[in-house]
């Protein structure tokens, strides 16, 4: 280009000279009088040639000035006509093939963010980006539903997203410092958790100074590793409660014994009867702890079959009619006609069923009454709704979303369940009333083997307060899929 450009300069000027040249011979030859015209004329050529030359690279210039314009505002997209007489056309190739690279390498990099950014999004934990200023850059979904942010927060100061004390004081730190930190905080708002907070300054390295790009916030929530632990301390603590009292009877009554209770032989039955007594309540425990401890490592072989529900509760009611019939209290069976098979392990959801009964009946008061129903879904959830007291899905996953399910609801007249306690039943060892538990024989563990052996069936077990008093509990199992015809 440089050349090119050369070559036509020295064009415009040999042009001119030869025309200043012949007007001088043509002055000289008394062709013109007036020397004026001599002078005048040839610059008058000089500027006009000029002008074109100039007007020529000018507009040269403008085409590469928007091209470049262009691409600095994104537009890869464009290209230039080359034109190889044009003293332009090496510059024209060499932006048209850096347009051509910027172009692949800004789809690249769109591509990258955008994985980033769904990645980013679809994160069990949440994530919060900030500008150096601290306004929000970034927030995806799981940190609007932990903070209960709603709304566009795009451009706004950190606080407006967070609204935690303790979150935002570790951010400032983060900010101010240029250091990672890292905390556990407790968060009230819209709903009690326990959440560890890591904070990153988001810093590009450079040879003269650091610069801050922003900060990066991740929230992980931990409540259920908080419950976890809680269950796993009160589980010890429970287990050495529940043995350290029959072992100390035992223990007590045998030294009784060795220290000569033994030679009075009323005494004696009576101690053995009562060691006896403990030694059976630490069988039942361990027996309980070893199911439970082979159903949550899934020693526990399931054989799912086919079976009629009513011959079911009938085999289990049965089995508890003696107790129940020794507190008069009396079980009524009502099972609706027509119902499909069961999708079930026979074994496991009679064990279910007789761990029911057993809390029914021994929480009932004497002459008091137990029902256990046994109907399609579909029909208890519309009475539920007639009601007014539809039960929320949450409790039975199976709740014939995925096909036809049968729900078996034992109720009884007992003086019933504190509300707030409800929650915790199906806890190793959690029981409402201790006390009256561990007089009645109770392990503690029942509701948890029930609450496991029906989460191998894909169900689990739903618990209420009945209006007229007493307890409701429920659980639905699938059906058996029709044989195709």
């Amino acid at each position: 280009m440089k050349r090119i450009l050369f070559w036509k300069v020295l064009f415009v000027q040999v042009v001119v000279i030869a025309f200043a040249l012949a007007l001088f011979g043509a002055y000289q030859a008394g062709a013109i009088r007036s020397f004026c015209i001599v002078v005048l004329l040839p610059l008058l050529v000089s500027a006009v040639l000029s002008g074109i030359v100039y007007w020529s690279m000018r507009k040269k210039l403008e085409t590469l000035s928007r091209f470049t314009r262009a691409m600095a505002e994104g537009e890869f997209q464009s290209r230039l006509i080359v034109n190889r007489r044009d003293v332009t056309h090496r510059l024209k190739d060499e932006l048209n093939t850096m347009a051509e690279s910027l172009a692949a390498r800004f789809r690249d990099m769109q591509g990258r963010l955008t994985t980033l950014e769904l990645a980013l999004a679809g994160m069990a934990d949440g994530v919060l980006i900030l500008d150096p200023a601290g306004r929000v850059v970034f927030a995806n979904e799981a940190l609007r539903a932990l903070f209960g942010v709603s709304g566009d927060i795009d451009g706004r100061p950190f606080l407006e997203a967070v609204r935690h004390h303790g979150l935002s004081t570790l951010i400032n730190r983060t900010m101010q410092e240029q250091l990672p930190l890292a905390g556990e905080l407790e968060l009230l708002f819209p709903r009690r958790a326990f959440i560890a907070a890591t904070i990153l300054p988001i810093i590009r390295e450079s040879m003269r100074e650091d610069v801050q790009l922003g900060t990066a916030v991740i929230i992980r929530d931990i409540t259920k590793i908080r419950d976890v632990e809680r269950v796993r301390r009160d589980f010890v603590a429970n287990v050495s409660h529940e043995l350290k009292t029959p072992i100390a009877a035992i223990r007590g009554f045998a030294e009784t014994l060795l220290d000569g209770a033994m030679n009075d032989k009323e005494s004696a039955a009576g101690f053995l009867g009562i060691i006896q007594s403990h030694a059976a309540r630490l069988q039942r425990l361990v027996d309980d702890l070893l199911t439970l401890s082979r159903i949550e490592l899934g020693a526990v072989s399931f054989s799912m079959a086919s079976h009629e529900a009513a011959p079911l509760i009938e085999e289990a009611v049965q089995l508890m009619r003696p107790q129940a019939d020794a507190k008069e209290v009396e079980i009524t069976v009502r099972t609706e006609p027509g119902l499909p098979q069961v999708h079930a392990d026979r074994d496991r959801i009679a064990q279910v069923l007789l761990n029911l009964l057993d809390n029914a009946v021994k929480f009932t008061p004497t002459g008091g009454a137990v029902w256990v129903i046994a109907r399609k879904a579909e029909e208890r959830a519309a009475e539920k709704r007639a009601a007014g007291r539809e039960t929320a899905p949450s409790q039975h996953p199976l709740a014939a979303a995925s096909g036809e399910a049968i729900e078996i609801t034992i109720e009884d007249s007992g003086p019933g369940i504190p509300p707030q306690l409800i929650p915790r039943l199906g806890e190793r060892f959690y029981r409402v009333d201790p006390a009256r538990s561990r007089e009645l024989g109770g392990t503690g563990l029942g509701l948890a083997i029930v609450k496991h052996l029906l989460q191998a069936h894909g169900s689990s077990l739903a618990i209420e307060n009945a209006r007229r008093g007493g307890t409701i509990v429920s659980f639905r199992l699938s059906a058996s899929p029709s044989p195709s015809r």
